[in-house]
């Protein structure tokens, strides 16, 4: 079954491979492809943009993605992608309100006008979306507490719950 639509990376790559014409180009596509109409000009405007696409990352963007849009402050972008690299390795939990004022000290490294960018609850959405964070539930205290000391701990627990009646204990 033919895709629905032909991503524009497809034909670069098909056209910079090959070094085809631009109607030998549509041809193959057609051949292919009959559902599907693609015009010569079409083809023409993608390669003359073949560089532009060949530059996007296509992980980040998915079907309902139109256009590519680059972000406005790119080493503002790439701090941020490695410090979210160097924190989810570690394992540090980090939420909305954290990535909002990480983005705001390295603004401030950065000497970008305060006023020139906001850093809002869409665009920590939109950040978490390009970089794939995921919203994650955590329950309990897990790895907070040392297993060692467990059993001591323990005794204390019950040594000191010794001196209630089991009625008064609620767990």
């Amino acid at each position: 079954m033919p895709p629905e639509s032909i991503s524009k990376n497809h034909v670069v790559a098909l056209a910079t491979s090959k070094k085809k014409e631009y109607h030998q180009i549509t041809n193959e596509f057609m051949e292919r492809y009959p559902s599907l109409k693609i015009e010569r000009l079409t083809v023409s405007k993608i390669l003359k943009k073949a560089n532009e696409y060949q530059l996007q990352d296509n992980n980040v963007y998915t079907e309902k993605t139109f256009c590519h849009r680059s972000v406005k402050y790119p080493m503002l972008e790439l701090a941020m992608n490695m410090w979210v690299e160097r924190v989810t390795t570690e394992e540090i939990i980090i939420s909305d309100s954290i990535i909002k004022e990480k983005g705001r000290q390295f603004a401030e490294a950065f000497s970008i006008p305060e006023g020139s960018f906001t850093f809002s609850n869409g665009w920590a959405t939109k950040f978490k979306k390009r970089n794939g964070l995921k919203k994650t539930i955590m329950h309990g205290e897990a790895a907070s507490a040392p297993l060692e000391k467990l059993p001591e701990e323990r005794r204390k627990l019950q040594e000191l719950l010794s001196h209630y009646n089991p009625e008064d204990i609620h767990i």
